[in-house]
């Protein structure tokens, strides 16, 4: 009987990696057009609806992405994967990526550490960054005026990191905050939900991460004064060069400089998304729908500075990484993929590819992207 449920978790939690790699493609062609039909001039009722069509897309993904963790966490199959990196980096990441929506709601977005810059620390740094995403995501949405404050630390004489996510919300009396980590239930139950949309997974599954790590998340709160979440994580320091850290903040596509950008990927309706968001960044881009016309791409179009390809695409039974290095060494390889477990980026890597991006692609990290490519370069 234990064999049968551990069978059917595993066949579960594979379900539900393939349906979330399906829906990241279509994902990329809704919040893709979405982020680029905000930029545009719209009248107000226009703008409310694409807004409401952009945050509805993002939900739905972040849903079947919970569930995927959720069932990861529950076959135990949850892996971490620790290494150095710069956490003052990855605050910044995160802080760029948020800003819109702390812009949006005209709230402000701040964070202070009291950290060296430079400290690089072992720890699985994608987690983190989940965690980090989903506490300061979840006190931008419920704090209706005010600012939404990130503090770090380290805590006394031991290894621990302390993060505080501080809001100035409405609060949450003692019993709300008893039942907050558990799974499918927000602050004021069906009311919530109702108001602000979510699974009520999201906390559950960031102190589930956190544990994972060994260390845990709290939250202390009053009706009225705001809520205070805190992450408290055993980080060691190390001497080590981080060599897949996070990206830096991205920077404004004007700090790159133009960049000439080749994407090798079968779906036109991804590729023209990517090109689009590559222009509206003030790059160039060409797109095309396997390996077999790169080097006829090459020749016609010049130079390209960066190739952006699916990794499972292959020419002659020779992966794109493998193929790609020993073709053309000195372009910064990126891999696409919808793939959304944690191995991908691993093993893209190993495949030979510089750097990862994950469908779907939003301006800030394609242009993450670009500029550590273009530091790289």
């Amino acid at each position: 009987r234990q064999h049968r449920a551990e069978r059917a978790s595993l066949q579960r939690t594979r379900f539900l990696g393939t349906l979330g790699a399906r829906i990241r493609v279509p994902m990329t062609v809704v919040l893709g057009w979405s982020e680029l039909l905000q930029r545009t001039q719209l009248t107000p009722a226009e703008r409310s609806q694409v807004d409401s069509l952009h945050y509805a897309g993002a939900h739905l993904l972040r849903l079947v992405d919970d569930a995927l963790d959720m069932a990861s966490i529950e076959s135990g199959q949850l892996q971490l994967q620790p290494g150095p990196f710069l956490l003052q980096r990855l605050i910044e990441e995160v802080h760029a990526l948020l800003l819109p929506v702390a812009q949006g709601k005209s709230l402000a977005l701040v964070w202070h550490s009291t950290l060296p810059a430079t400290a690089v620390f072992i720890g699985d740094a994608p987690r983190l960054r989940q965690i980090l995403l989903n506490l300061l995501g979840n006190a931008l949405k419920f704090t209706a005026q005010g600012e939404v404050r990130l503090q770090v630390q380290c805590a006394g004489q031991d290894q621990d990191v302390l993060l505080r996510v501080v809001d100035t919300g409405p609060g949450m009396t003692a019993a709300q905050c008893q039942r907050l980590f558990q799974r499918f239930e927000q602050a004021d139950g069906a009311q919530t939900a109702a108001r602000y949309g979510g699974s009520g997974l999201g906390l559950s599954i960031s102190r589930d991460l956190a544990l994972a790590m060994g260390g845990d998340i709290t939250v202390t709160s009053r009706p009225g004064d705001g809520a205070c979440f805190q992450v408290r994580l055993p980080l060691p320091r190390s001497d080590a060069i981080p060599s897949d850290a996070p990206s830096c903040a991205p920077q404004d596509a004007n700090g790159v400089g133009e960049l000439r950008v080749l994407v090798v990927y079968p779906a036109t309706s991804v590729t023209d998304v990517l090109r689009a968001l590559l222009g509206s960044l003030g790059h160039v881009g060409l797109c095309v729908p396997g390996l077999e016309a790169m080097p006829k791409a090459l020749r016609e179009h010049g130079r390209w500075d960066v190739i952006v390809v699916d990794p499972v695409l292959c020419v002659g039974g020779e992966r794109a990484g493998a193929w790609l290095s020993r073709r053309w060494p000195g372009i910064p390889r990126v891999a696409l993929t919808p793939r959304a477990d944690i191995g991908a980026e691993r093993e893209a890597i190993a495949a030979g590819f510089d750097l990862f991006l994950r469908l779907p692609v939003s301006r800030a990290t394609l242009t993450a992207c670009l500029a550590r490519c273009r530091r790289g370069a």
